[in-house]
């Protein structure tokens, strides 16, 4: 069993030699960047990996996105945008929904909004049942304070992927943020109604809707229905696997 940063890097090399795949290199990686605090030989062995392998592959799109997530997290955008564009160029292979939404947030944090609703429209083409890129999309919207936007934005989502709640809550702040009230509760509470029949969506999603709600009810003094609505929220939580964030969540509201 390696025990220290260098024995589980060197341990891993030497897998690496024997299965020279994309799994392999990536846990090196992170060994070298997360354990030893090498982050410039992370971004060799993962330069090396993608000299080793065709552009078309699935290893070279999983070895691209993981350097181009490393630079991100380095602050050098520029290496970055060029490994996420190294990702999603391959021809033979689709990229994962995460690679467009991992590209966008890069584009955004150099200033690029047009750069990540690109992006974001082509991952609505690629992926026409995941609601994540039109949330994002809505997103970028409501920045700009485009609410008509946001909200086809927010109901495209939402009929790519029901399950996501977070177009729901979101939905919910885009018509506060133009005052619409009523359509904002009409969203929470259609969020709640929605979401009831698939047990795994409602579960990760009904105490932020609650809680979205009872925010609503209570800055506008109607502190009854807030307390009914926080209520059936901790009545949930006593009920279910918590997780720490819906604990923490619930409780400050």
């Amino acid at each position: 069993v390696a025990r220290s940063p260098g024995e589980r890097c060197a341990a891993l090399r030497r897998a690496l030699e024997v299965d020279d795949s994309h799994t392999c290199v990536a846990e090196l990686s992170d060994a070298l960047a997360d354990d030893a605090g090498d982050v410039d030989g992370a971004r060799r062995v993962l330069a090396q990996f993608l000299e080793r392998k065709h552009p078309d592959s699935r290893a070279y799109l999983s070895a691209a996105r993981k350097l181009a997530n490393l630079e991100h997290a380095n602050g050098d955008l520029e290496r970055a945008t060029h490994f996420y564009e190294a990702a999603l160029d391959g021809r033979d292979v689709i990229p994962p929904v995460g690679v467009f939404l991992d590209a966008a947030r890069c584009a955004i944090d150099r200033g690029d909004d047009a750069g990540a609703r690109k992006l974001l429209t082509r991952a609505t083409r690629a992926h026409r049942t995941k609601g994540r890129p039109h949330i994002m999309l809505a997103d970028l919207e409501l920045r700009r304070q485009n609410y008509e936007e946001c909200e086809q934005s927010l109901q495209a989502a939402i009929k790519a992927d029901a399950s996501d709640g977070s177009a729901f809550v979101a939905l919910g702040a885009s018509r506060l943020r133009r005052r619409d009230v009523a359509g904002a509760r009409d969203a929470y509470r259609s969020g709640l109604k929605d979401l009831k029949s698939d047990t795994k969506a409602y579960n990760r999603w009904a105490p932020s809707l609650w809680v979205a709600w009872a925010t609503l009810e209570g800055d506008r003094g109607r502190y009854d229905e807030a307390a009914t609505l926080l209520d059936a929220a901790r009545r949930w939580l006593s009920k279910h696997a918590r997780r720490r964030e819906d604990v923490a969540y619930v409780y400050h509201a």
